[in-house]
């Protein structure tokens, strides 16, 4: 309800200061001038439209109003004028609604504050009462457990619950904590009894379990002596032999994983009859799988074309250039017929580069090359890709069989 009667005493103030602006231009067309004349200041009619121009037009709306014919332009003007007035007369308004929505919201808080402060106080006596009520209850229990008992004819009775009342009241060791105890003990101890098996809770009680007396238990029984006997006395046997088996194979598998890949570089290097040629292969199948690096220099953290071949080369007593290019620029240039292993392998426009030669590879026979791709490795000449990009083969004058 506060809120609606607020906001409708806003909404009459902003018709108020409407109805005031609106009436002034009613009176006048020009605020300006009024304004002016109040003053005492005298000016032409021109020179006051002037001021009204710039007060009120913004420069693009300057642009707009000189191409306007001259009634255009005082309706024009007049509306800027009425615009600009309502929009100062409803910010003034909004302002004055802020302020007051501001301390309407310090008062609430306020309000907000002092209820649970309220609150709080509120719960810390119930909770002091909360914490009073048992021990008060407690001794009650106590004493009408005792006139109980007492109506019984329980002397004795009478006294235990009076006792256990005031020790819950006090808090202390007492009677009723120890009555608990001894009766959980209890309780505990009927439970184990209770999960025992029958032959444990014969045997504890002075009698022996019988042995079975049918023959199909007996044979179960010497069955199961017999199997207890053979395993105790040959798992240690089969782990002696096993043992040293075990180690066996996996020293031959240890051996195996180093030894097959050396077998299989000897094995395909031994194909070649030139010795240089051997020497340059038995360092470029070490690589094989390695990882490509636009500009790295060794294989095993990465390498690209023309240092692997330089890398290669150089294993076998033979220096190349650094580039692709400059290793074409130096050797003999040969074409598919007459490439020999170990001559190098040219390739042009693999990449967006001014150099002429881009890529460059071993030759390793059989029509297929062996480089610094992505990985390492095996490529097939005859395939599309380097069929399109192949320039020609290129060899030192020691580099080929």
């Amino acid at each position: 309800m506060a809120v609606a009667k607020e906001s409708k005493t806003r909404v009459s103030q902003m018709q108020s200061r409407v109805q005031k602006v609106a009436g002034a231009f009613g009176k006048t067309d020009n605020p300006i001038a009024k304004e002016l004349e109040i003053q005492g200041v005298k000016l032409s009619r021109r020179e006051i439209e002037a001021l009204s121009i710039e007060t009120y037009l913004s420069q693009r709306e300057r642009q707009k109003y000189e191409r306007m014919s001259p009634e255009k332009k005082r309706h024009f003007l007049d509306r800027a004028k009425r615009g600009t007035e309502l929009g100062k007369a409803v910010r003034g308004s909004d302002s004055e609604y802020d302020v007051k929505k501001r301390k309407n919201r310090a008062k609430e808080s306020t309000q907000n504050i002092q209820g649970e402060s309220t609150e709080r106080i509120s719960e810390r006596k119930h909770s002091q009462t909360s914490r009073e009520m048992p021990i008060h209850l407690a001794k009650e229990g106590g004493k009408e457990a005792s006139k109980e008992v007492a109506k019984e004819g329980s002397k004795k009775a009478a006294e235990t619950a009076t006792s256990l009342g005031e020790g819950v009241a006090t808090g202390g060791t007492s009677e009723a904590v120890k009555l608990g105890v001894k009766v959980a003990k209890k309780g505990a101890s009927l439970v184990q009894e209770a999960v025992k098996p029958p032959e444990q809770q014969q045997m504890e009680m002075g009698d022996t379990p019988t042995a079975p007396t049918g023959p199909a238990e007996k044979i179960a029984s010497l069955m199961a002596t017999w199997g207890t006997v053979v395993v105790a006395t040959i798992t240690p046997i089969l782990l002696g032999i096993l043992a040293p088996v075990i180690m066996i194979c996996s020293f031959i598998s240890l051996f195996a994983g180093i030894l097959g890949p050396i077998a299989d570089i000897t094995n395909r290097v031994s194909q070649y009859e030139n010795e240089v040629t051997q020497a340059i292969f038995a360092e470029a199948f070490q690589w094989e799988g390695g990882p490509y690096l636009f500009g790295g220099t060794d294989p095993a953290t990465g390498i690209d074309c023309s240092a692997f071949t330089q890398w290669c080369y150089r294993a076998a007593g033979l220096e190349l250039p650094r580039t692709a290019q400059a290793q074409y620029d130096i050797t003999e240039h040969l074409d598919f017929e007459n490439a020999k292993p170990g001559d190098l392998v040219f390739f042009s426009g693999t990449y967006d580069t001014e150099n002429f030669i881009t890529h460059v590879e071993l030759y390793a026979g059989d029509g297929k090359s062996y480089g610094a791709g992505n990985p390492i490795g095996y490529h097939d000449l005859n395939s599309n890709y380097y069929k399109s990009h192949l320039v020609c083969f290129g060899r030192l004058e020691t580099g080929g069989e």
